[in-house]
């Protein structure tokens, strides 16, 4: 049977200070314990929660916010992930693909290559276009990568 792969404390936090606010069938507590959300329980006063995604909902987060896809992709062997690559755009228009970056590094699964990729993502990226989309009040993706590239943004 097939599971849900949930991020990681360090994700969740990640995520979360970035502006991830959906909500979870699962949270953490501000002590690394994740918990499943039951209707009508009430948390301890002053306790932060973290939302706890999962992987394929932060990735969904992601692409609908800042149109930014992580794709894990498959090494030589079917037990490798090599490289992750990152861009902005839709993945299946050849012209209009705007790259991003590129981590390489080899995985023992898809989940461990996608966790990496989203953390990289929301520490490197997110921040990022966040403020080209504020300083240039704008969403071309040719602009925020330029941005990007150069450490303007």
């Amino acid at each position: 049977m097939m599971e849900d792969q949930y991020v990681t404390f360090e994700t969740a936090k990640l995520l979360w200070r970035n502006g991830f606010g959906e909500r979870c069938r699962k949270y953490y507590l501000s002590d690394g314990h994740r918990y499943e959300h039951t209707h009508g329980e009430v948390l301890p006063k002053g306790e932060q929660i973290y939302p706890c995604p999962t992987q394929a909902m932060a990735m969904q987060w992601l692409r609908k916010e800042y149109n930014v896809h992580v794709n894990p992709i498959p090494w030589r062997y079917p037990s490798q992930w090599k490289d992750i690559v990152v861009y902005l755009g839709e993945p299946m228009e050849k012209d209009d693909k705007y790259d991003i970056c590129q981590y390489q590094k080899v995985f023992a699964s898809f989940e461990d290559a996608a966790e990496y990729g989203i953390q990289r993502v929301v520490r490197d990226i997110v921040a990022k276009i966040q403020k080209a989309l504020l300083r240039d009040q704008h969403t071309d993706g040719r602009a925020i990568i330029k941005a990007i590239q150069e450490g303007e943004a």
